[in-house]
């Protein structure tokens, strides 16, 4: 296998593998945020069930009244949440639109550094010098890769950081919505 072959395999590896990667951190958070959800929904109604319990001798027009601002309560986070995975799906396309970008970059790149073998094996340069520029090509691509590697990591934590941030805020617009629809007989003490 020639020189050319073998960088043009791990280059297909390597868009194979950042494809692969793509696809199942997009799948994990689509999981993710589907099960964190139907927790949110879960604690949220044994909440109010548990509150439900504690005031029994309430009367039925209260629990109806509880029964409807949970239902209020769970159109509100399920649009939040709505909201939340339209905001990180546009993310995430932006981010792809970027790397293929780059990526589209680096296959001109590629291509010139390839035609430009194709002249050096034309001119029949000897051996050791093919050698050489083969291997500063492949250092040169290593190192692009790594820095790859290192931009996409960083822009994955900063991701996190700000789907955490934007959990937390939803948990405190929920409990602060959950607060203000109890009516002031129903609130826990405080």
């Amino acid at each position: 296998m020639s020189q050319q072959e073998k960088l043009e395999a791990r280059v297909q590896k390597h868009n194979q593998a950042c494809e692969a990667l793509h696809e199942e951190l997009t799948k994990q958070f689509t999981v993710e945020s589907d099960e964190d959800f139907s927790q949110i929904l879960e604690t949220v109604s044994n909440v109010l069930k548990k509150d439900y319990i504690m005031r029994s001798s309430k009367t039925k027009s209260a629990f109806e009244n509880l029964g409807r601002i949970s239902q209020e309560t769970r159109v509100d986070l399920y649009d939040t949440a709505r909201l939340f995975l339209k905001e990180k799906q546009q993310e995430t396309a932006a981010l792809r639109e970027e790397y293929e970008a780059k990526l589209k970059a680096k296959d001109e790149e590629i291509k010139t550094l390839k035609d430009s073998v194709h002249n050096l094996r034309e001119i029949r340069q000897d051996k050791d010098d093919m050698i050489a520029s083969t291997k500063e090509l492949n250092k040169s691509l290593l190192s692009q890769l790594q820095e790859r590697k290192e931009l996409y990591e960083a822009k994955e934590d900063k991701m996190l950081q700000s789907m955490a941030e934007q959990k937390k805020q939803a948990e405190t617009r929920l409990e602060a919505a959950r607060k203000r629809k109890l009516p002031a007989h129903a609130r826990p003490f405080e």
